[in-house]
């Protein structure tokens, strides 16, 4: 009677979970909270108890399991024919990086073939693990297959079947937060009619290495041994025979048939172990199996310790992770007739989670992407941050910065320049490129406007003020322009490259702002008028009107002939491109022949050539041109990184990116490239443009990964990847919905964008200084209704009225409407306008 009972309330919560979410399992409204609340009644109410005697019971706590508490969680099921490529499940303190068939293969090329499996960093505990199943009364195991991957907002599943075999298993994995431990949970049904005996056979492949560049702080990898087993707690601890590094294993109840250790069917130097569990299937009856992974770099003690407190806190540690999502659910909370984008921004708020790390020796930050990029670069946690603020709280954006700051001056001297990328061993990679320590104050800029934090500002304006010196020592030749790699990484692009000048107007901007904010008048004066003088030099310099862009550099011809030529190499192929065969040669003949009459070159045409439309620099005429020119660099996907390699069939790109031998970026089209251009079509009002580019982008969300879009569209590189929020992210926020806040003067300036389609929209519970902001739109023939409501009665909202209008009122009162701006205060304001 019991067994009845629960299951027919788990029914009834799963009928009321699809009924609230019409049947899409990417949608999580609000009406799906009750679902949650089923969910938790059946599971806390109608606990099953199995006992088997000797054999496996239900092997984790009795009254909670992971597969079906997870089942009212967001989620997207992956494609059948994606089995091959990856999927992560995340903590910040350890993860785990699979392929979506359940296997393990050998990425990545930082640490080639090494950079999936199970990470602790700075150490590698784990190539992966696995199992098979064998039935007591036969000699051959059964292989699974995998028949559905899963991914949830912070869970991620595999559902196997066995050929000619009436049994299933589904694998449940799950990292609480605040420890570095990995739960893997097996669920086994017999779907048959007769009972079996089975030995469930779990292997483990220990393979404890340092990070990249662990050489440099004298991390050496060598032979992994079992370092103890105890029969008592089912823990076994590896252990790296020259350091103590541990990598540990533990299961719950269970009747351990046999253990023992193998070679590594993966390269280096790990161990496999391999042990079996005997378990009685009776039909329709599940039995459970869950075990825990986590390392150490201090002792067995340690490893043990922290899967023995996960595994007693399960539950509570789940029920803690989940409410922490349903927080990142609800704030900065989009809702938008195109579900699409709405989908894609709710899994960018969940992938950005998936990418918080936190390392021993350097603490709590951004990674830039999985699997070759999970530590720190400054250009991506800057370019990620600016898009961020208003949807999280800002004390990860605080220590980052801070912390770059403290690397980099150790680094440089003290000189201003920002490290490019550090290792999660503190190794520094590259000492930095002059466009990241202009970043960095960008950024800094963004996160004061969103948080009005005083201390952070003048931390930065002096930081700025540093950087502004070390910049200036990079104009060998005293020209006004700084010398140096800026964004594009492509050898020999070190001279006067233009995202680096415009970068400049952009960073002396910023420093005028940030001085009158904290009232320095005569500095403030001092960088705008810089930041003007090189505007009108850069016109003069850098603009070719014939290319309808700006030059991606300026250098003596001799230079510019040799980078044509290389160029000629290396990017453009008789097959592919020969527009830009002809391009090329023209251009090196018109230098040779002294026929050439401008200062700067267009060789790459590189993204950067269209960023004053994003700083909002041209004027409308111009930037329609432009955006219709930079059309011809994109397809079905977005923006070429390299624009060039551009083909002259755009259908040649438009399926699965073709790989080169070694990682490049060859013929990439890169989603922060193009989310490029859709600011800049909506910062000039072309919101129908924008939401061309985001739907581009939207091209690659779940083409390979669901939930993530890749660092290369549509499914090359990084499988998840900080900075393509910022596709989204800054066109809905800040310019469809129109949000530009001035959090230390509690204002917030506002300019309506809406894209026609967009009947109603609403984005609740935006993070601005030490208040949340929601704003609603509905449209309705030729009337739209604004409302914003704020937790803080005493903030201020400056509405532009960008449109002549019949009539408006204010909280139900008809106002005059001759100013440009509408004034509000007070806690909750409802704005109706009426037009012709």
């Amino acid at each position: 009677m019991l067994m009845q009972n629960y299951f027919s309330k788990l029914l009834v919560a799963h009928l009321k979970c699809t009924e609230h979410t019409n049947g899409n399992k990417s949608a999580f409204s609000e009406k799906a909270t009750l679902c949650i609340k089923v969910c938790r009644q059946v599971f806390e109410g109608y606990a099953i108890l199995l006992f088997l005697g000797m054999y496996i019971s239900c092997a984790q706590n009795s009254e909670f399991a992971l597969d079906e508490a997870s089942n009212c969680l967001p989620h997207l099921v992956g494609k059948k024919e994606n089995a091959e490529y990856l999927y992560a499940t995340t903590g910040e303190k350890i993860y785990a990086i699979g392929n979506q068939a359940g296997k393990f293969p050998a990425v990545g090329f930082h640490v080639k073939g090494e950079m999936g499996g199970v990470w602790q960093h700075p150490i590698k505990l784990m190539d992966g693990y696995g199992f098979d199943i064998k039935p007591v009364k036969s000699n051959d195991a059964l292989q699974p297959r995998c028949d559905e991957f899963i991914a949830y907002s912070f869970v991620t599943k595999f559902k196997y079947g066995f050929n000619l075999k009436d049994i299933k298993v589904t694998q449940t994995q799950f990292i609480p937060d605040n420890f570095p431990v990995a739960v893997v949970e097996y669920k086994l049904e017999n779907t048959g009619r007769e009972t079996n005996e089975y030995d469930f056979r779990f292997h483990a492949d220990a393979n404890l290495m340092p990070v990249w560049l662990g050489e440099r702080t004298g991390m050496i990898d060598r032979q992994d041994k079992v370092y103890s087993h105890d029969e008592n707690s089912l823990t076994t601890i590896f252990k790296d025979e020259g350091s103590n590094w541990f990598s540990g294993v533990r299961f719950e109840k269970a009747k351990i048939v046999f253990s023992r250790t193998e070679k590594t069917a993966y390269q280096g130097k790990g161990i496999s172990q391999l042990s079996a569990f005997r378990c009685e299937l009776k039909p329709n009856k599940p039995v459970y199996l869950r075990c825990f992974i986590s390392g150490s770099m201090k002792s067995a003690k340690e490893a043990e310790e922290n899967m023995a407190a996960v595994q007693r806190q399960v539950r509570q540690l789940f029920e803690e992770k989940k409410k922490r999502y349903e927080n990142i659910e609800q704030t900065a909370a989009l809702s938008i007739p195109d579900k699409s984008i709405e989908t894609a921004y709710l899994w960018g708020k969940f992938s950005t989670d998936w990418l918080k790390r936190d390392f021993p020796l350097l603490g709590k930050g951004l990674s830039a992407g999985l699997p070759d990029y999970p530590w720190y670069f400054s250009n991506d946690q800057a370019s990620a941050f600016s898009a961020l603020v208003g949807t999280m709280e800002p004390q990860l954006f605080y220590q980052v910065m801070r912390m770059f700051r403290h690397i980099s001056d150790t680094s440089n001297h003290g000189l201003g320049g920002v490290i490019h990328e550090i290792s999660s061993n503190g190794a520094i990679f590259a000492k930095g490129r002059m466009s990241e320590s202009q970043q960095q104050i960008s950024c800094a800029w963004d996160i004061y406007k969103w948080t009005g934090d005083v201390s952070f500002l003048k931390e930065n304006y002096e930081y700025g003020k540093r950087i502004w010196t070390w910049l200036q020592q990079h104009d060998k030749d005293r020209n006004g322009y700084f010398e140096g790699y800026g964004g594009v990484e492509i050898e020999g692009l070190n001279d006067e490259m233009f995202d680096v000048q415009i970068g400049t107007v952009g960073f002396l901007e910023i420093l005028s702002q940030m001085a009158t904010a904290l009232n320095e008048t005569q500095p403030a004066q001092v960088f705008a008028k810089r930041a003007n003088e090189l505007k009108r030099k850069i016109e003069k310099d850098w603009w070719i009107d014939e290319e309808c862009r700006y030059a991606d550099f300026i250098c003596s011809k001799q230079k510019a002939i040799q980078l044509i030529n290389e160029a000629i190499k290396n990017r453009v192929k008789p097959n592919r491109n020969k527009w830009a065969l002809a391009k090329l040669n023209k251009l090196k003949n018109e230098i040779a022949s002294n026929q050439y009459s401008h200062h700067g070159y267009v060789v790459y045409y590189n993204p950067g050539g269209l960023e004053p439309l994003v700083m909002g620099m041209v004027d409308a005429a111009r930037a329609k041109r432009m955006l219709e020119r930079a059309a011809y660099f994109t397809n079905k996907f977005g923006e070429y990184i390299t624009g060039i390699e551009r083909p002259d069939n755009l259908a040649m790109d438009e399926g699965s990116f073709k790989k080169d031998t070694s990682f490049t970026y060859n013929r990439a089209v890169m989603p922060v490239a193009t989310a490029g251009l859709a600011i800049a079509a909506a910062k000039y009002g072309m919101t129908d443009i924008s939401l061309l580019y985001i739907r581009k982008i939207l091209n690659s969300f779940g083409y390979a990964t669901p939930g993530t879009i890749y660092e290369v569209s549509p499914d090359y590189g990084m499988f998840v990847q900080a900075w393509n929020v910022a596709g989204i992210n800054i066109p809905v926020i800040r310019y469809f919905f129109g949000v530009n806040p001035d959090a230390h003067n509690k204002r917030i300036d506002i300019n309506l964008q809406m894209p026609d389609g967009w009947d109603k929209a609403s984005l609740k519970n935006l993070l601005i200084g030490d208040n949340q902001v929601s704003f609603y739109y509905e449209k309705s023939g030729n009337k739209a209704t604004y409302a914003i409501e704020s937790i803080k009665a005493d903030w201020s909202f400056h509405l532009a009225l960008n449109r002549p209008y019949k009539n408006i009122t204010v909280n139900g009162k008809d106002i005059p409407h001759s100013e440009k701006t509408l004034t509000l205060t007070g806690g909750r304001n409802r704005v109706v306008f009426e037009w012709q």
